[in-house]
Order: C-alpha cells, then sequence, then structure tokens
C-alpha cells in the first residue's frame, strides 16, 4: 500500500506540474492573442457586411431608444426597414468598429411619421404646425375675425402622422392666409346677392374666389371632346349667361357633379332642359338637349348620364348650353370647368 501510494503521489506531482505548465503555456498563448485580437461583433444589415461593433447591446439599445423616441420633439413613430444580424467574432486589434456610421446607416433606412396638426379649412388642408397650442391659436384668431361675416369657414384641428411636411412661417402669417380667402368669398357673396343677374354680369374674381373655397364641388366638362362656341358675357343677341360646347347631335352629357335632378323636360328657348341641384347653394343648367335620360328626383354621381347633345329651343346647330348658378345668379362655367 505504501509503495502504492509514493507512486500515485508521483503521478501526482508529475501530472501537477504539467497542469501548471500547460495552464502557463496557455496564459502565455492567449495574452500574446490578446494582445494582437480582439472579440467584436460583425454586423450585417440587410444581409450586407457594414462593419464592427464592440458592444452588441449598446448597439441595440441605441436602436430601440431611437423607435421609441425618435430624434426630435414631435416624432411620433419610427419603422425600422433594416435587419440587423450579429456574429461574433475575433479580428485584428488594429481593425477600428464603427457604431456611429452604423447606427445612421439603420436610420437613414427607417422612416420616421412626426406627429402634426393639420389646419381644416372647410375640408380643405390649410397648413400644419408642430404643437396644438399653436393650431389652437390660430383657430381662434381666425374664427374671432370672421365672426363680423355671416358666411363663415368651418376651422378644425387634425392630428396627423407624416414623413414629410411644411410647417406654417407663423401663427400671424397662417391666419392671414387663411382670413383673406374667407374675406373674399364673403365679398363675392355680397355682390353675387346685391347684384341683379339680369343687369350686370358678376366680376371673375368674385367667381374664383367661391371656386377655390369649393370644399364638396369640382365640376367636370360634362361633353368630352366638345369645342367652346360661345362664352358666358354679352354677345349681339343679348346677354349670354352660358357656356355653350359645340358637339355632334346625340353626344352623351354627363352630369358635371353629384347632385339631385329638378327638373327634366322642355323649357322654351332652352328645347329641352336638365337641371340639377348640387350643395353648397350651386345648380347646373344643361339645355338644348335632343333626348333627356334623367328624371327629376334622380340621385346622380359625377359622370353619369343624364342627356344627349341636340339643338332644340333657341339653336342654331347641336351644342350643350351650360349654366351654373349660385343661389339663382348664374356664373361663369368656364372659371368652374377648365383648369
Amino acid at each position: 500500500m505504501l509503495r502504492i501510494s509514493g507512486r500515485m503521489r508521483l503521478v501526482a506531482k508529475i501530472f501537477s506540474k504539467i497542469t501548471i505548465s500547460a495552464f502557463v503555456g496557455l496564459l502565455f498563448v492567449l495574452t500574446a492573442m490578446f494582445m494582437k485580437y480582439k472579440f467584436v461583433y460583425k454586423v450585417k444589415v440587410n444581409r450586407n457586411d457594414v462593419g464592427y461593433v464592440a458592444s452588441k447591446i449598446a448597439l441595440e439599445d441605441e436602436i430601440n431608444n431611437y423607435v421609441i423616441n425618435g430624434d426630435s420633439d414631435n416624432v411620433g413613430y419610427v419603422v425600422l426597414n433594416s435587419k440587423v444580424d450579429y456574429e461574433m467574432m475575433l479580428v485584428d486589434k488594429n481593425i477600428p468598429t464603427n457604431e456611429a456610421q452604423i447606427f445612421a446607416q439603420i436610420k437613414d433606412n427607417s422612416d420616421v411619421y412626426y406627429k402634426v396638426y393639420a389646419i381644416i379649412v372647410d375640408g380643405k388642408e390649410k397648413g400644419f404646425v408642430e404643437s396644438i397650442a399653436e393650431a389652437q391659436e390660430i383657430v381662434d384668431e381666425v374664427n374671432e375675425m370672421q365672426s363680423k361675416y355671416a358666411d363663415k369657414a368651418v376651422l378644425e384641428i387634425e392630428e396627423k402622422y407624416l414623413m414629410e411636411y411644411d410647417v406654417v412661417e407663423s401663427v400671424t402669417v397662417a391666419v392671414n392666409d387663411i382670413f383673406e380667402p374667407i374675406k373674399e368669398v364673403n365679398e363675392a357673396i355680397k355682390e353675387i346677392r346685391s347684384t341683379p343677374a339680369a343687369v350686370t354680369k358678376i366680376s371673375d374674381d368674385a367667381v374664383i374666389a367661391l371656386k377655390e373655397n369649393l370644399a364638396t364641388l369640382d365640376f367636370d366638362v360634362p361633353v368630352k371632346n366638345s369645342i367652346i362656341t360661345s362664352r358666358y358675357g354679352w354677345r349681339t343677341s343679348g346677354y349670354h349667361y352660358g357656356l355653350d360646347l359645340a358637339a355632334s347631335t346625340g353626344t352623351s352629357i354627363e352630369v358635371a357633379e353629384a347632385g339631385k335632378v329638378t327638373y327634366a323636360g322642355w323649357l322654351g328657348n332652352y328645347g329641352y332642359l336638365v337641371k340639377v341641384e348640387h350643395t353648397d347653394g350651386y345648380e347646373t343648367y344643361y339645355a338644348h338637349c335632343s333626348k333627356i335620360v334623367a328624371n327629376v328626383g334622380d340621385v346622380v354621381e359625377k359622370g353619369d348620364l343624364i342627356a344627349y347633345v341636340g339643338s332644340t329651343g333657341r339653336s342654331t346647330g347641336p351644342h350643350l348650353h351650360l349654366e351654373i348658378r349660385y343661389e339663382g345668379t348664374a356664373l361663369n362655367p368656364e372659371i368652374f370647368i377648365y383648369d
């Protein structure tokens, strides 16, 4: 037993020396290796090598913070369009990491949606601001300025998320830009209501002001490929309250805008006539038809067939006589149906 124990001690001693020598050798090798090499993470963005980072966790934290908070006060949310993969590896110590460039590339490949507030006037966007306080200030000032008018615009604030936008120059500029058209529309309506339609035509400026502020209507040319043969205004036979669009007999007449048919039949010099009532006080006349398709009470959509071109009533040839009326007063149709 003593001999066996002595041998075991000898073997253990030898094994211990070998282990210590191996450990020292390994330590030497590792020291030499880490003097020349380092561990990094190779980063791939959408399967493309983009560089190295020292810490995967640090880069992921930076990306997550960007997604949550964006890079400005009014960022609503961020959509990352990059798939980021990491691979730990040993590289030469002189190879630099490029965390900033990698993060910048990930940002550039992201969609950033900013929270802004749109000022809506009669259903149309009139500008954007970056705070609800600014938006409310604009709305309050415009409402105060237009309080003296009978025909007021409806102002609303709508929260939106946009990738690109232009903010208004200032609250004062925005208020003036919004209020001026409101003023022009009210002056136009005042002119229309105070001018006898049978005596003098309404100024084109007034009609343009009305058209530019239409919230729901956008009149189209009712006869395709037609030719203008007589415009709105004075002519040798008297004042012409509409626009004549020449086309072959039987050519389709399509309603210029959605509405309700209020008249469909013969009416003196108009010949066969269709009247359509629209929203906001507007009405259209389609005269000299050869045949009427629509019926009184029909609710029509823009572009629906309502009649065919003809030369009935007081007419010198096949054409459509189109009138656009506002609160009963005939306006220049050309301004409404052509850009």
